[in-house]
């Protein structure tokens, strides 16, 4: 995977989510499970070097293909998305409908 891809990728999410004034988009995004994970492992490599660079730079291309497809399906999300959301996993309602 070509360093210009990768250097995509990245901009897209800082751009989707970082950048983005609507700080829903931020919560609903980094409360996916998914991403959650990916960044979780992340920190811990970032850590583990020193803070060295930024968490997105130990990401390997299948992370951040993942991550920028979750900030393009969340960068418009209204606020009413993060609260069902919330509401789905305080009530377990979410597990309860995977596994039906």
């Amino acid at each position: 995977m070509s360093i210009a891809r990768r250097r995509s990728l990245v901009e897209s999410i800082i751009a989707n989510i970082e950048d983005n004034k609507n700080n829903w988009v931020k919560a609903l995004f980094y409360s996916d499970k998914e991403v959650s994970r990916i960044m979780e492992r992340l920190v811990s490599e970032w850590m583990k070097n020193n803070m060295a660079g930024e968490p997105l730079d130990y990401a390997s291309i299948e992370e951040l293909e993942i991550l920028a497809e979750k900030a393009e399906q969340y960068r418009d999300a209204p606020q009413e998305a993060f609260l069902r959301t919330m509401l789905r996993k305080s009530t377990n309602t979410e597990e309860q409908s995977r596994e039906e």
